[in-house]
């Protein structure tokens, strides 16, 4: 630990060069320090000293050229996920963080405070930023590879993210602000993955009817990965289709929009601008509530914003997470709302009730209780029905895969009642999901 401390000095106190140099040396430590732990206790110290590192950084970061502050941020953030991981095996519980969501936006494995406007700035918008920094010479219309506003920390988001990439890889610019940014802005970005005829209407100034979707409200994240994620939730919610073609859409919003305000006095409710899924740090986006059923950015916001096109539909999203969830020839992978989990964590404590991938292609509405077995039914028609919606190169590589899935017990499950289509409570503010069981 004596020796983290050292590398950890370096990085934030040291010069750039011996800052990016300390880099590599400290993982290693780190890899070790983890190989030879006792209990959680020595997790949470580690923890503890990470935290302090990344708030450093966030905090006097500024000085430094954005590559380095970008890799800095990035290799802490990484380490702090391994680490976040591996303390909630040991205590089979989320670590509870101390950071912001901006500086742990791609970890599952912790909780983070309540969110603000003014919180600090992390990966997640380092990333954007220097993808920005790379677009002042780029024409609308032109074809972009958005690959590096993908971030897969190691065991920070599910194995086998990559597929985000390939979505990422070929794009096409279709709107740029003028970046003439006043003082009325946050300074982190939010994330929007929709239709191209919502992304098209919003970035025109228009108004967007937002009634279709549940409590008449979007929910920009804080990443491109949950972004994606909250897309999915929201067909699952039949809000949209899967043969929607998709864009997204960055932008900083105006303060007012981000304020930490308390739904009631008492804190009761959560808060009226932020939702999160049991104040999990990735599961953190927004609320823009539309007045009267519709949404506009401001011209503010406009300036700051860009989108593109990622000609790929919802389908082919739902066959990437499907790819990823059959690696190993069984479902590996739960859900809950737009949150994604390795099932093996489906007993930690924090960890939401996760649901299994279904066989039609789309994310299953059957949700396990904890403490039990995992169990996909397969019957051949629905083989066929997955088969057939398929690209030619996926059909075979999902066929073995779903060809050796285990049977087991069946799961004791729960239906959600979507009725309206508008459900979509949060988890922590003590209400109970519209929920039925069945045997």
């Amino acid at each position: 630990m004596e020796q983290i401390g050292i590398y950890i000095a370096t990085i934030t106190s040291g010069s750039p060069e011996e800052r990016l140099r300390a880099l590599a040396p400290l993982g290693l430590a780190i890899a070790l320090f983890l190989a030879d732990i006792e209990s959680s206790n020595d997790v949470s110290l580690l923890l503890t000293v990470l935290e302090q590192a990344i708030t450093s950084i966030a905090n006097t970061g500024r000085a430094l050229a954005l590559g380095q502050l970008r890799e800095i941020a990035s290799a802490l953030e990484n380490y702090h996920c391994r680490a976040c991981r591996i303390y909630c095996i040991y205590e089979g519980g989320l670590w509870q963080s101390a950071l912001a969501c901006t500086l742990s936006a791609y970890n599952i494995y912790c909780t983070s405070n309540w969110a603000h406007s003014d919180m600090l700035l992390g990966t997640c918008v380092h990333i954007v930023d220097a993808f920005v920094e790379g677009l002042q010479t780029v024409l609308i219309g032109a074809t972009v590879s958005a690959t590096s506003l993908v971030y897969l920390p190691t065991w920070g988001a599910i194995d086998g993210d990559l597929f985000i990439r390939e979505i990422a890889y070929n794009c096409q610019l279709i709107y740029k602000g003028t970046r003439q940014i006043g003082g009325g802005i946050a300074s982190f970005y939010w994330v929007l993955v929709l239709p191209d005829r919502f992304i098209d209407a919003l970035i025109q100034g228009e108004e967007l009817d937002v009634s279709m979707f549940p409590q008449h409200q979007l929910n920009p994240c804080l990443t491109l990965q949950t972004a994606l994620s909250k897309t999915s939730h929201w067909c699952r919610q039949a809000v949209l289709q899967e043969e929607d073609t998709l864009s997204v859409l960055y932008w900083r919003p105006e303060l007012p929009r981000t304020s930490s305000g308390m739904k009631t006095r008492s804190g009761t409710g959560g808060q009226q601008n932020w939702h999160n899924t049991s104040y999990i740090s990735a599961s953190y986006c927004g609320i823009i509530t539309g007045e009267n059923g519709v949404v506009r950015l401001s011209a503010e916001e406009l300036e700051s914003a860009f989108a593109l096109r990622h000609q790929v539909s919802i389908r082919q999203c739902i066959g990437g997470v499907l790819q990823d969830a059959f690696q190993t020839g069984r479902s590996s992978i739960g859900l809950h709302r737009h949150l994604r989990y390795p099932l093996c964590f489906c007993d930690i404590a924090g960890v939401p009730a996760l649901s299994l991938l279904n066989t039609h292609g789309i994310e299953a509405r059957t949700y396990s209780d904890h403490l039990c077995d995992w169990t996909e039914e397969l019957p051949r028609a629905s083989i066929g029905r997955v088969l057939a919606k398929q690209p030619p190169a996926h059909r075979n590589l999902l066929l073995l895969k779903i060809s050796s899935i285990a049977y087991r017990r069946p799961l004791r499950i729960v239906t959600p009642l979507y009725t309206d289509g508008h459900c979509d409570l949060d988890d922590n503010i003590g209400t109970t999901p519209c929920t039925e069981w069945i045997a």
